[in-house]
């Protein structure tokens, strides 16, 4: 780059330029301003490099106990949470969610009550952005095809509530219970014990 702008220079001293100082003090300057600003550029990119590399990450997935392959198709919005498909140690693919604190999550044993008649979840494509619902394809054992899925895997809010008023319903009804218990046994005792006065007096 030098080399050109010294070339440039002296085609313009060829063409009649006469080569007084200012002539070098401006060749000078254009050589200045241009090895400030490569020096900045190079500091930016390395700088920049460096930064960009205390952010990057690699985490292995891993397989299922006795598989040798997994796939991941899909991973929430902060990366928490990530789909996909592995094959167990039967070779046969299973459907995943992985977490931090889970590691790699067979489907088919973390959510087996969702899964009846003998339905599989083979394959996990996609995740949503906040981790909660996944969809794939798999094995509908009530109506023998292989079918696409959504999965929730978060419990409703009102399912969670329903479940906790019914509990709180029912301890309140065997404490009912067992205070009318309690009254009836006393009434009880109270009455056999009237009796057995009212039989010593007589």
């Amino acid at each position: 780059m030098f080399i050109a702008m010294f070339g440039d220079y002296l085609a313009n001293v060829k063409d009649g330029w006469p080569m007084k100082q200012r002539g070098f003090e401006e060749f000078g300057e254009r050589v200045m301003r241009r090895s400030v600003h490569l020096a900045l550029m190079a500091l930016c990119m390395l700088f920049g490099s460096i930064c960009s590399s205390q952010g990057q990450s690699l985490i292995w997935l891993g397989t299922p106990s006795g598989g040798i392959h997994s796939w991941a198709y899909g991973v929430s919005r902060d990366s928490s949470v990530v789909a996909g498909v592995a094959t167990d140690a039967s070779n046969q693919y299973r459907a995943f969610r992985w977490t931090p604190a889970g590691g790699l999550q067979d489907l088919n044993f973390t959510y087996a009550t969702l899964l009846t008649d003998g339905s599989e979840s083979v394959r996990a494509h996609a995740i949503s952005l906040n981790g909660r619902y996944i969809v794939g394809a798999g094995y509908n054992g009530a109506t023998r095809p292989d079918e696409a899925f959504l999965l929730d895997t978060v419990p409703e809010p009102a399912c969670l509530m329903a479940v906790g008023i019914g509990v709180a319903g029912l301890a309140l009804r065997r404490r009912r219970f067992a205070s009318a218990t309690h009254g009836c046994r006393a009434n009880r005792a109270s009455r056999l014990a009237f009796t057995e006065q009212r039989t010593a007096a007589s």
